[in-house]
């Protein structure tokens, strides 16, 4: 996966790599953010935590874009966040999750 900040480098990487899956990272969860990548046909949504701990809407698992959340250190979070209804998460400390 290819993952970005930068809109205008996952658009012309989607031209030039159609079968890439593609994931657009945002500080901030909103709908307009979903709306967005489901219409440049990212793959995933890739939200920073703190965001999601804070907006998450039950709404968004009904879109067919993945929410995944960056970066989750510690099992606490990474539980409600999947209890919360997120795809996956990234993590620095893989030893914790075992």
């Amino acid at each position: 996966m290819i993952s970005s900040f930068d809109l205008e480098f996952l658009t012309v990487f989607r031209q030039l790599y159609r079968d890439w899956p593609l994931g657009y990272l945002v500080d901030t969860f909103d709908e307009a953010q979903i709306s967005l990548a489901e219409a440049r046909r990212f793959n995933t949504l890739n939200v920073n935590k703190e965001s999601l701990l804070t907006y998450f809407d039950l709404k968004a698992q009904q879109r067919a874009i993945p929410i995944l959340a960056y970066t989750v250190d510690d099992t606490p979070t990474a539980e409600r966040l999947f209890s919360d209804g997120i795809s996956a998460i990234f993590s620095d400390k893989a030893h914790v999750f075992r």
